[in-house]
């Protein structure tokens, strides 16, 4: 196992990926699922994963494009930002949309905890299931339908939903603080 640092972050996997993480034209990961540990920026550019891949640390979105194979966001792990995610997001970890719009056009498997700031829009296109815990913070919830998916799954906060929920048996849909 090799570890490449960065001045944004640590990858690790079997062999040296291609850098920088920030700068012109994107970043291509190729043929080795690195792990983050650290911080990855991802600025207005796109990151192809051409492996699956997970993140323990940060993925800070600024306007950029996440494509290619499954990204999982671990336990205390953080995707953070606006911009595009393509690929399949496994969240267990946090997702925060903040600065703008988060556009999901994947289905995510949502087991972990979901934030919308104040200033963020989180659009998922396909119709999707939390079971886990979404709170909105002044933010909106828009795109296909959401199925609130069974016992000890929360839908909380105040904002804006335009995506049809489905609350099953034992759910909570609870407006607060609004």
């Amino acid at each position: 196992s090799r570890r490449r640092h960065t001045r944004y972050g640590t990858v690790t996997g079997v062999q040296t990926c291609a850098l920088p993480i920030c700068g012109g034209g994107g970043l291509i990961i190729s043929n080795f699922a690195p792990l983050i540990s650290g911080t990855l920026n991802v600025s207005n550019q796109t990151l192809t994963a051409k492996t699956n891949w997970s993140n323990s640390g940060t993925v800070n979105l600024a306007g950029g494009f996440l494509v290619g194979n499954n990204l999982t966001n671990n336990a205390a792990a953080t995707v953070i930002g606006y911009g595009t995610i393509s690929n399949l997001l496994v969240n267990s970890g946090n997702l925060i949309t903040t600065n703008g719009t988060l556009t999901i056009t994947t289905a995510p498997v949502q087991n972990g905890n979901v934030t919308i700031a104040n200033n963020g829009t989180l659009t998922v296109i396909p119709d999707w299931a939390n079971t886990s815990a979404i709170s909105l913070n002044g933010g909106s919830l828009t795109g296909g339908n959401v199925t609130n998916a069974s016992t000890g799954n929360t839908i909380t906060g105040f904002g804006t939903i335009t995506a049809r929920v489905v609350n099953q048996a034992g759910a909570t849909l609870l407006a607060t603080n609004g």
